[in-house]
C-alpha cells in the first residue's frame, strides 16, 4: 500500500505557536515517510520531553511520548526488544544534549540500527526560552538577564566524536531539504547488513533571528563577561590577572 500525507494525519490539535520551526520538521519527516519503503505497521516514533515531543500525537503511527532526557534509552530498548520494527527517535536540543546527553554519546557508540532527530533551537522553548546547552557564547534571550556565559554544545562534532555514522544538518523552513536528508539517513538505514544509527540535526529558528544571533551587529548584542566566572557550587571567583589565586 502506498502511503499518502492524509494516512498520517491526526485528529489531535496541534498547539504549537504559529511559525514555529516544528511545523516544518513535522512536514518534512512525513512527506519523507511517504516516500521510503516503510511498513507503517512497524514504524514506531518515540519523543522526548518538549515542544518537539508533541509530534508523536500528531502523526497517525505507533508512538511513545518519554520523559524527559530519556527518548533515546526508551527507542534502543524497542529495536533491541523487536529488531523488526522501524525506530525514529524525536527530541530538542535540550532534551537530548542536556539532561540526555550521556545518553547520545552511549547511542552513538553502540551503534543501533534507529533514527535520531533533533530539533534545535538554543532554547528551552516549552518553558519560554531559556538557554539550551547549544546556545552560543554572548547570545541573549528574552528570558536570560544577562548573555550567555557558556560556550555551546557542537550537536555534529559530538555526534562525529561519539560514533553516529550517518549525521546531517538541515534547516526547518527549507523542507525539501529535509526532506531528502531524513529520506537518506532513512536509506542508509535500510541497507541490508548495514548498522547505521542516523542523526539528522534539524536547525529551527526563523532565517532572520537566526542570522541576527550569529554576530555582534545584531541590535542589542551584547559580549559576554568570559573574564569573571563563578565556579560552581564552590562559588571559586577569578579574573584575568596574574596577582589571583585560582582554586
Amino acid at each position: 500500500m502506498v502511503l499518502k500525507l492524509s494516512d498520517l494525519k491526526t485528529d489531535v490539535h496541534n498547539d504549537w505557536c504559529p511559525g514555529c520551526g516544528d511545523f516544518g520538521i513535522e512536514a518534512g519527516l512525513k512527506m519523507a515517510l511517504t516516500e521510503l519503503p516503510i511498513d507503517i505497521n512497524k514504524l514506531v516514533l518515540f519523543s522526548g520531553i518538549g515542544c518537539s515531543g508533541k509530534i508523536v500525537h500528531f502523526t497517525n503511527a505507533s508512538g511513545v511520548h518519554t520523559l524527559h532526557g530519556r527518548v533515546l534509552p526508551f527507542a534502543q530498548g524497542a529495536k533491541l526488544a523487536n529488531p523488526d520494527l522501524e525506530v525514529i527517535a524525536i527530541g530538542g536540543d535540550g532534551d537530548g544534549l542536556g539532561i540526555g546527553v550521556g545518553h547520545f554519546v552511549h547511542a552513538g557508540r553502540r551503534n543501533i540500527d534507529m533514527t535520531y532527530i533533533i530539533h534545535d533551537n538554543g532554547v528551552y522553548g516549552l518553558t519560554k526560552g531559556q538557554a539550551s546547552p547549544t546556545l552560543h557564547l554572548g547570545m541573549q534571550t528574552k528570558s536570560l538577564p544577562m548573555p550567555n556565559i557558556n560556550t555551546n554544545v557542537d550537536p555534529i562534532m559530538l555526534a562525529l566524536a561519539s560514533g553516529f555514522t550517518f549525521i546531517a544538518r538541515t534547516y526547518a523552513y527549507n523542507t525539501k531539504h529535509l526532506k531528502e536528508t531524513v529520506k537518506k539517513a532513512g536509506a542508509q538505514r535500510l541497507r541490508p547488513s548495514r548498522y547505521t544509527p542516523t542523526m539528522p540535526y534539524i536547525q529551527r529558528h526563523q532565517h532572520k533571528r537566526m542570522v541576527r544571533w550569529r554576530g555582534p551587529d545584531r541590535p542589542g548584542y551584547k559580549e559576554a563577561d568570559t573574564t569573571s566566572v563563578r565556579a560552581g557550587r564552590h562559588g571559586l571567583r577569578w579574573k584575568d590577572n596574574s596577582d589571583d589565586e585560582r582554586g
